[in-house]
C-alpha cells in the first residue's frame, strides 16, 4: 500500500489516502506511513519537510444561523457570522449555531420553519389542522408502536476499518465475522424479519429483507434474503448502475453480495458496494454472505481477496428489526 499527503493550494496537509498504485500530480505527496498527524502542517517544498501552522478555523454561518462550511485561516477573522473553532470540525456543517449558549446543534424545528403556527384551517372543514393532529396522534398510540406492520427496534451497523490477512480466505482464514446486536425489549421475541438499508440515500440504496423459517422445535427450518437494489451486474456490459433483483437466494458466504473489478478494470457491484470501499485493484472481489440473526444479534462474514488487504471497508447501514 501506497501512502499520500493531499495538499491544498496553500500545500497544506487536508487528508491522508492509502493507494494500491501510485498517484501523480503536485497536490499528493508521496509519504513512508499513513500518518494522520500531518494534516494541517505545511509541506516545504525545498526542503522536504512538514512543517507546523498556526491556524484558526471557523464555522461559517448562513440564513438562520445554520453553518454552510467550515474555513481555515492563517490569520484571525472577525466577523459575527464566522465562529472560530478549535478544530476543522466538518461534521458542524448543517448545525445551529446557538448565539445565546454558544452551542452548535440540531436545527430545531421552530429555527427551519418557515412559518410557526397552529391556526391553520382544513381545507372544506372549519376544523383547525393542529386539532386534526392530535386526533390522529392519539388513534396511533392506541396500536402501539410497532405492533401493526412496524418495526420492533433499530440498531446501526457502522465501520471504516483498515483490512488485514483475517478478512481473506487463505491458509486458517475463514472471512471476517460481524456480530450486531439489538434490543426489541420484548422477552424471547424472535425476529420475523431484518431489514438492512443504507443510509446514505443514494444510487447505492440497499435494501435488503432477511428472513429465518423455523420447525416447530426451533430449528432453522429455511434461511433466506430478498435483495432489491441498485448496482452494477457482474454479467451486464453497461458500466451504468442499473436495478437489479434477485429473490429467495439461500443464505451461504459466497456471493450473497459481492463487488470487484474485473482485469479489464471494469467495475461490477452486487451490493457489495454499501460494505466496502471502491474498489480499485484488478482482479479482485468481497463477497458478503453467511448471514445469520438469533433474538438479539444479527451477524454475517466478509470475505476479501487478498490483493485487497489494506482497504478498507465502508459500512453506513442501519438495521430495522420487525
Amino acid at each position: 500500500m501506497l501512502y499520500y499527503a493531499y495538499l491544498d493550494s496553500r500545500d497544506i496537509v487536508q487528508a491522508i489516502y492509502a493507494m494500491p498504485s501510485p498517484l501523480e500530480g503536485e497536490k499528493y505527496v508521496s509519504i513512508p506511513t499513513n500518518d494522520q498527524t500531518l494534516i494541517g502542517k505545511r509541506y516545504n517544498r525545498q526542503t522536504g519537510k512538514f512543517e507546523d501552522v498556526v491556524m484558526f478555523y471557523y464555522a461559517v454561518l448562513g440564513a438562520k444561523d445554520i453553518v454552510t462550511e467550515v474555513i481555515s485561516s492563517e490569520t484571525e477573522i472577525i466577523d459575527p457570522n464566522k465562529i472560530r473553532i478549535s478544530t476543522s470540525d466538518t461534521t458542524l456543517i448543517g448545525k445551529w449555531y446557538n448565539r445565546g449558549t454558544g452551542q452548535f446543534l440540531n436545527p430545531p424545528i421552530h429555527i427551519l420553519a418557515e412559518l410557526s403556527t397552529g391556526q391553520i384551517n382544513i381545507v372544506g372543514q372549519d376544523k383547525w389542522l393542529q386539532t386534526e393532529l392530535n386526533e390522529i396522534r392519539a388513534s396511533l398510540v392506541e396500536l402501539g408502536y410497532g405492533s401493526i406492520g412496524g418495526y420492533k427496534c433499530t440498531f446501526d451497523m457502522e465501520e471504516n476499518q483498515e483490512t488485514t490477512n483475517e478478512w481473506t480466505s487463505s491458509g486458517s482464514n475463514t472471512g471476517k465475522n460481524y456480530i450486531f446486536s439489538f434490543d426489541t425489549g420484548i422477552p424471547g421475541y424472535f425476529p420475523k424479519m431484518i431489514r438492512i438499508v443504507s443510509k446514505y440515500f443514494d444510487n447505492d440504496l440497499l435494501v435488503a429483507d432477511f428472513y429465518i423459517v423455523r420447525n416447530a422445535d426451533g430449528s432453522v427450518k429455511y434461511a433466506y434474503v430478498d435483495k432489491n437494489y441498485f448496482g452494477i451486474s457482474r454479467s451486464s456490459t453497461d458500466t451504468a448502475k442499473t436495478r437489479w433483483v434477485a429473490h429467495n437466494i439461500k443464505m451461504s458466504k459466497d456471493d450473497v453480495f459481492a463487488a470487484g473489478k474485473h482485469s479489464n478494470g471494469r467495475l461490477w457491484d452486487e451490493g457489495g458496494g454499501v460494505f466496502f470501499q471502491e474498489i480499485g485493484v484488478n482482479n479482485s472481489d468481497v463477497s458478503i454472505g453467511k448471514f445469520n440473526y438469533t433474538e438479539n444479534t444479527f451477524s454475517f462474514t466478509m470475505e476479501i481477496s487478498s490483493n485487497l488487504v489494506g482497504n478498507f471497508t465502508d459500512m453506513n447501514l442501519r438495521g430495522y428489526v420487525f
